[in-house]
């Protein structure tokens, strides 16, 4: 199993991009409780979401699929997991950063979940691991899923 870590930093960008079908309205907000439901359909802000439609057509127009141009512009033809920071984020709470972990060589999720921990130790950060439902996929042939890091609150010890 290859780790490559590509300096996860809050709200840098990535690239993730979503298919039509997750073209979203402005519906409000995604709290960090609701990034769990994995029930739920997640969607951007309408701004994010025409920057996106706008970015896979000038993928289109060069790469014959959304999956060619990821293996070779955002991973650069590795294997292994690679996480990178979602460059049309999903509309979440400004405290929340939103990545996109490749699994390359398909790892078990177990792997996955270790290599996230490594890049966010959990002592420090709340972490929310989720695949979209295979039918709102815009990327279907290279498994991969969103990461959602929130900061833990740091409470100062207490004095002796």
């Amino acid at each position: 199993m290859k780790f490559v870590f590509a300096n996860p930093a809050p709200r840098a960008p990535i690239l993730f991009i979503p298919h039509h079908s997750q073209l979203p309205t402005e519906l409000g907000m995604h709290t960090w409780e609701e990034l769990h439901d994995t029930s739920l359909l997640l969607t951007r802000t309408q701004e994010m979401t025409e920057d996106y439609t706008r970015h896979c057509k000038n993928v289109l127009s060069c790469y014959p699929t959304l999956s060619d141009y990821i293996r070779q512009k955002v991973v650069a033809n590795m294997t292994g997991i690679h996480l990178t920071v979602n460059r049309f984020p999903y509309d979440v709470e400004p405290d929340v950063s939103h990545f996109v972990l490749w699994n390359l060589n398909d790892e078990p999720i177990q792997n996955c979940s270790h290599f996230v921990h490594l890049c966010f130790d959990p002592q420090f950060f709340h972490v929310c691991i989720r695949e979209n439902q295979p039918h709102h996929r815009s990327v279907r042939d290279i498994t991969h899923y969103h990461v959602f890091v929130r900061r833990k609150a740091w409470d100062p010890p207490a004095r002796l």
